[in-house]
């Protein structure tokens, strides 16, 4: 008996036409979302460092420093350099802090879930107002 060889469906090809067009709609507005949003976010003025629960720091983006936070896992070395801020080692397994490169625009985290260190960049007029009231 004698088998016939079918070439196998690439995904392009399963695809219909509605699904090629919902696909690309959905890549554009993403591309148009992030490029919305960074040209409309504002340098942050402040880093704000949460070591562990027990630990808070606040220091401004302008000045140059180097700051060592322990943590569950170990150390972390933050460092503040031209208005931007990022870990530069850590002791936690997967480095994804340190991965994560420098930020400087108002709202962006870098988080070390091991080492338990959230570091977020707040504005001048960073104001403690409600983001959602529930009953």
């Amino acid at each position: 008996m004698m088998r016939i060889h079918q070439p196998k469906a690439t995904l392009i090809s399963l695809l219909t036409t509605g699904d090629k067009i919902l696909i690309a709609g959905i890549a554009a507005i993403s591309v148009f979302s992030m490029l919305l949003m960074s040209a409309f976010s504002t340098p942050g003025s402040f880093v704000v460092i949460d070591a562990a629960g027990n630990q808070h720091y606040r220091y401004r983006l302008a000045e140059n420093r180097t700051i060592t936070c322990e943590g569950p896992v170990g150390k972390s070395v933050i460092q503040i350099q031209d208005g931007a801020v990022s870990v530069q080692t850590s002791d936690c397994p997967q480095k994804i802090c340190v991965k994560s490169g420098a930020i400087q625009k108002c709202g962006q985290l870098i988080v070390c879930v091991p080492n338990k260190i959230i570091i977020k960049i707040e504005g001048e007029d960073n104001r403690r107002t409600l983001d959602v009231i529930t009953r």
